[in-house]
């Protein structure tokens, strides 16, 4: 290349096309640290405090002396300009300058300037940071780099340059003497003569926004400029990304991307030619090869847009060379590809990577749909990652995201593909063309803000290419003929109530997610006490992943359990998301915001209104209570529109109509909204109307033969009947509706083990309010008593219904009056008073009988039954129970039945008679499994572990018994003084026979979840097959 320190004209072919270039002398200086030598005109040995000690280099924009500081004792660079530019003001104003872009400039990778100062003859010089080792093109001199060093050189590069653009400075100059290397391997990217800020305030331009450069006026070094710099046409940061890509081009070949012999060839060359890509040698990846076309494209529109984009595939690259995954790699898979390295480690999935990949195989166009944050993308990117090998056309990228426009959503599917319009061709046919070569696979991501746009051109692409195919990610599918859609499940979490070990619960995706993150942000994280938070946390959000990462990025400053605690307060505490993602995936907050935003008004008024149910509805619920319309197929609509957007979540049950639920954090969020649209009180007034509603008409029928349809029916609601009443303010319109519900809904909650909660809303509804007649608050009061009892609260208990007995007596009210003296009887007998307790059940025995009451007639001869077995009279209770049963079979009360069951087991058990023992178990556990009745479980464990013992299994015996032991505990359903001294005797006599294995066995039981121990118990007994056990 000859050496040009001057203006030269060049003419092209094109007309009109003459400009004034002009060209930077190649080499501009030497950087011979090791010997400088002395210029024949020496310059004075000293400026100011420096002393000279050779010069290290010259060229057409200055001579570089190498300098002692005599004040700070050090060696520097100084930088002056020859005499004949000295002169020059533009000269003069352009070295100014660069002494200014240097000083706005603080990176590693950057040269330092120290001063600009300023001579006795009023010449300027710089004083620069002298950086020992060679220049890149010293180093090139030897041969090509290997690709590792290329990658680790042009990494440093690529960060100075960044660094540059985000303070508005281009360098318009970038080439391999203007890089040096170190002897640590440092990179310094040197001679910032050339460059100039892309705004007068520093900050970065947009791409595209231009540059003022003189008409006519080309500056740089040929080979390595852009096309608009050779034509001075408007420059921004892609055209360091142009002259980047040559410089990459060539360390990996050892050979300029552009040459040819004359200026006006290389120009030409630049301008219309291409690199000899047979060059870049065989063992680098793939992805070298994509990259390097994308810098050198010769419209700048079709180049990366930041030189971040081009370093975040640098590092992709050198991680795929560093570790050689083959699966994921382009270099050994011959696939293209610019799918983004994952930074994070990917978590669970299995199963859904399995499905994924098996439907994609069955369709050309796979949407992966959910909620914000629930991992969509992660995701479609592990599935397409491998899958490279089986798309020769390569894999291809590309984020809708950031699209703030539809219109540009194809020019963003081009540049990813490197596609640029061309002259009587639409872009449309360009890519097809471009995608109809061979397999290839294209991912779409964040398709939900374009979803029509990007839809069209996904159904132009499929039926142009034979052999694409799409993956998309969206929270609402394309609507497209075709279309394969999967919904992203969350991650699976511990199941509630049921106890795990430290080993158990790291086996869910969503705790590993969070010890993963945690430990990142906090090193010594570990799981072990702190697991149950950990569990907690997981299932409270829902097992949703970005939620968990927020949350366990806060384990860097709070314990497990204070981000347990703070999680009512989610949504200021769960922010701090990656500063790289777009904003609205950085808090929880903003990726659901996102969502709503894009609602349309009835949706956005049914989406509030919904969040006052807690724990799902039905389609008739909804109708009713959100004040939408009052035609169900319209609330069918807009719900069936907020499915589709993965902000409801629908589930279908055998047998049973669907239901529909939000994720706890989506149901937070609208509540934000519905509290602040001054909705709420309207909406709630209708949700406790129609629980209300619900309960009174379920109420006979839970001693009914349909007590098992209601049970289930009240189960699905369980959670909107608390919320009913916990979200009375507390009523002040009509309170008359809490104490109705209060005292229909008890017996619900006696059934279902609803113990403590259902106790204290009873007690503050009734504090809250002195709405409701005597007889009305008397029947929440006896409710309370029962729940009471039913913990042990005798006390408690006994003063609740001496104060209903005394209502109930005034009223007159003898039913009501038989109740009571049930219950007294009941305490008399746990507390072992049986004669009281006898004494009492056969006066409310009488009262049932004159009444014609069969219900109650069966309980008390139940009751009584009780008092003779805990005094003895064998055969006295058998006889009672038995009739008791026949009553209740007759009636149809099936829980009831299961009680009296349990009682006759009791009896079968102590006298030997296994048979009869294992019948009234299993008739029992099949009552309570098919009803869905919690409490009487607890009789049907400890039953079929006094049978398991007496089998001679005290394994098994000893299993069940822990698995009681943990409902117990829950449910808050102590022994009596009676039963305990009996229970402890009955583990003591286990705990001997089972020896060092009891503590085991016993663990096994209480760590169980409760369906599995009924269906564990179940299995057992039927094994027995009817065949007279033997001890």
């Amino acid at each position: 290349m000859p050496r040009l320190a001057f203006l030269r004209r060049i003419t092209f072919n094109e007309p009109d096309c003459c400009l004034r270039v002009v060209v930077r002398p190649h080499p501009p200086m030497t950087a011979n640290t090791d010997s400088p030598e002395t210029p024949p005109n020496a310059p004075p040995r000293t400026l100011g405090h420096y002393v000279l000690e050779g010069e290290l280099g010259r060229g057409g924009m200055g001579v570089v002396y190498l300098a002692r500081d005599r004040k700070l004792d050090r060696l520097v660079a100084i930088k002056t300009l020859p005499p004949e530019l000295a002169r020059d003001p533009e000269q003069l104003g352009r070295f100014e300058r660069e002494a200014k872009l240097l000083a706005s400039l603080n990176h590693p990778n950057i040269a330092t300037i120290h001063g600009l100062e300023e001579a006795p003859d009023s010449s300027r010089y710089l004083i620069l940071e002298r950086v020992e080792g060679e220049t890149l093109a010293d180093r090139l001199r030897r041969g090509a780099l290997p690709v590792d060093e290329t990658t680790r050189v042009s990494e440093q590069v690529a960060d100075a340059l960044e660094a540059a653009h985000e303070r508005g400075v281009i360098h318009r100059d970038l080439k391999p003497r203007n890089i040096m290397i170190t002897p640590g391997g440092r990179v310094k990217v040197l001679d910032f003569g050339l460059a100039k800020r892309t705004s007068s305030d520093g900050r970065a331009a947009a791409p595209g926004a231009s540059l003022v450069t003189e008409p006519g006026i080309m500056m740089g070094t040929p080979g390595y400029m852009s096309p608009e710099q050779i034509l001075a046409q408007p420059q921004d940061a892609r055209t360091d990304i142009f002259a980047f890509g040559c410089i990459l081009f060539e360390a990996l070949s050892g050979m300029k991307a552009f040459e040819s012999e004359s200026v006006p060839g290389l120009v030409a060359m630049v301008l219309s030619g291409e690199p000899d890509w047979s060059k870049i040698p065989e063992n680098a990846p793939a992805g070298f090869r994509h990259l390097i076309g994308r810098c050198l494209e010769k419209d700048p529109d079709q180049r990366p847009a930041t030189i971040h984009e081009v370093a975040r595939s640098l590092r992709a690259l050198l991680q795929e060379h560093a570790t050689g995954a083959t699966s994921r790699m382009a270099s050994l898979s011959g696939t293209l590809h610019n799918l983004p390295r994952e930074v994070a480690s990917f978590v669970g999935r299995e199963r859904e990577l399995e499905e994924c990949e098996r439907l994609l195989g069955q369709t050309r166009i796979l949407t992966l749909t959910g909620a914000g944050g629930s991992g969509k993308t992660r995701l479609a990117l592990r599935l397409v990652s491998g899958l490279l090998q089986k798309h020769a056309g390569g894999v291809w990228f590309v984020d809708f995201g950031p699209l703030s426009d539809a219109a540009l959503v194809m020019q963003a599917v081009a540049q990813a593909l490197g596609v640029k319009e061309e002259g009587g061709r639409s872009l449309e046919k360009s890519l097809v063309e471009r995608l109809g070569r061979s397999p290839t696979l294209l991912v779409l991501d964040n398709c939900e803000h374009v979803l029509e746009t990007s839809g069209r051109l996904v159904e132009a692409m499929l039926q142009g290419c034979g052999e694409l195919k799409v993956v998309a990610t969206s929270r609402e599918a394309l609507g497209l003929g075709g279309e394969q859609v999967y919904s992203v499940p969350t991650l699976p979490v511990p199941t509630a109530g049921k106890r795990f070990t430290s080993d158990a619960l790291a086996g869910f995706a969503s705790v590993q997610l969070f010890v993963e993150r945690a430990t990142q942000v906090q090193p010594n994280f570990k799981l072990n006490g702190n697991a149950d938070a950990v569990a907690d946390i997981c299932r409270r959000l829902d097992g949703i992943p970005f939620a968990i990462e927020l949350a366990a990025a806060r384990a860097k400053v709070l314990a497990v359990e204070q981000i347990r605690a703070k999680l009512d307060d989610r949504f200021r505490l769960l922010t701090g998301g990656s500063k790289a993602a777009l904003p609205r995936q950085q808090t929880l907050r903003a990726t659901i915001q996102w969502s709503y935003d894009h609602l349309h008004p009835e949706e956005q008024q049914l989406m509030r209104a919904l969040a006052v149910f807690a724990g799902g509805w039905t389609l008739e619920g909804a109708t009713r209570i959100c004040g939408v319309s009052d035609d169900e197929f319209e609330v069918l609509d807009l719900l069936t529109r907020l499915v589709d957007k993965s902000l409801v979540v629908v589930e279908h049950a055998r047998g049973d109509e669907s239901r529909y639920r939000f994720l706890e954090t989506v149901r937070q969020y609208a509540l934000e909204r519905l509290l602040e649209a001054g909705e709420s009180e309207a909406v709630r007034d209708r949700h406790i109307d129609f629980f209300c509603a619900l309960v009174e008409e379920a109420e006979p029928h839970l001693r009914a033969q349909d007590q098992g349809d209601w049970i289930r029916r009240l189960n699905r609601e369980h959670e909107n009947l608390f919320a009913a009443l916990v979200w009375r303010e507390p009523p002040e319109g009509e309170p008359e509706t809490a104490i109705r519900m209060g005292g229909a809904v008890w017996r619900y909650w006696l059934l279902a083990g609803h113990l403590g909660v259902g106790r204290r809303l009873l007690s503050e509804l009734l504090n809250s309010t002195a709405a409701g007649g005597p007889e009305a608050r008397a029947k929440i009061i006896y409710g309370s008593a029962l729940l009471g009892f039913a913990q042990g609260d005798y006390a408690g208990a006994q003063k609740e219904i001496d104060e209903c007995l005394l209502i109930y007596r005034a009223a007159g009210n003898q039913d009501r009056v038989a109740a009571c003296l049930a219950m007294l009887a009941n305490i008399a007998n746990q507390r072992g008073d049986y004669e009281e307790a006898r004494r009492r059940y056969e006066e409310a025995l009488v009262i049932h009988r004159e009444a014609g009451n069969r219900h109650g007639v069966a309980m008390q001869l139940n009751n009584l039954g009780a008092v003779a077995w805990r005094t003895r009279d064998v055969g006295e209770a058998r006889k009672l129970f038995d009739q008791a049963c026949s009553e209740m079979r007759a009636l149809g009360d099936r829980n009831s039945l299961s009680i009296t069951l349990g009682n006759l087991a009791n009896i079968a058990n102590d006298q030997d008679d296994l048979l009869a023992a294992r019948a009234y178990v299993l008739e029992q556990l099949k009552i309570l499994q098919e009803i869905e009745s919690k409490r009487p479980v607890l009789a049907v464990l400890e039953n079929g572990s006094d049978l398991a013992e007496r089998l001679g299994d005290s394994v098994r015996a000893i299993t069940m018994r822990g698995a009681a032991d943990t409902l117990r505990e829950d449910a808050g359903i102590p022994f009596s003084a009676a039963e305990s001294k009996t229970e402890e005797g009955i583990v003591a006599k286990l705990r001997e026979k089972a020896g060092a294995g009891f503590e085991e066995a016993w663990s096994a039981g209480r760590s169980i979840a409760l369906e599995e121990a009924l269906s564990q118990t179940r299995a057992w007994l039927e094994s027995l097959d009817g065949a007279p056990p033997s001890a």
